[in-house]
């Protein structure tokens, strides 16, 4: 570095963390003023870990509508407990707080269909506040289809068929020269 601007000076630790500390404080004053100021909004949570330091994070995404436009802000915390649903409570409350986010202003929070999420919910806020996400639904209803014998078989077969034809290009030409119609379908 020093070649490519010889008066560039390396910031030191101590400098890079007081910037960082500043800019943080100048954030959350300014996510604090936000809140303060907005009617209604809408919580999405979910609980994510972070392997190379096994950690957990609590993810808080707010969203809200600022000049007829959908906003979004990020708010994560560490969790250094079980994951329970009190714990989740206590934890979304202190966010909120944190964020002078009145508890009165949340119309709904959307979480997966956890338990421990559910209980959180319910413990932190009122029950019917409590949204599932409706592709982690989803996603629980096909896991659960792939599980019934029949289903599963059905699916082995036709992802037998389909290896069979996509093994050649010969056998793909002749299943398409078979098929009517002016536009040929396509295997999976």
């Amino acid at each position: 570095m020093h070649q490519a601007c010889p008066s560039f000076k390396i910031p030191s630790v101590d400098t890079l963390k007081a910037q960082f500390d500043a800019f943080f404080s100048t954030m959350h004053l300014k996510f604090e003023n936000i809140f303060d100021n907005i009617s209604h909004l809408a919580l999405t949570c979910d609980i994510w870990s972070e392997m190379m330091t096994v950690t957990s994070y609590l993810g808080v995404t707010a969203h809200y509508l600022h000049d007829d436009r959908l906003v979004s802000r990020c708010i994560a915390v560490a969790l250094d407990q079980r994951h329970t649903g009190d714990y989740i409570a206590d934890k979304l409350r202190e966010i909120c707080a944190g964020m002078h986010i009145s508890l009165e202003k949340i119309t709904a929070v959307v979480t997966d269909n956890g338990s421990n999420m559910t209980a959180g919910i319910a413990n932190f806020l009122e029950k019917n506040k409590h949204l599932p996400c409706f592709a982690h639904t989803i996603n629980l209803i096909a896991e659960s289809a792939m599980s019934v014998n029949d289903f599963s078989s059905l699916v082995s077969k036709v992802r037998d068929i389909v290896k069979f034809f996509k093994s050649s290009v010969i056998l793909s030409d002749s299943l398409r020269q078979k098929q009517t119609g002016s536009q040929p379908l396509k295997l999976i």
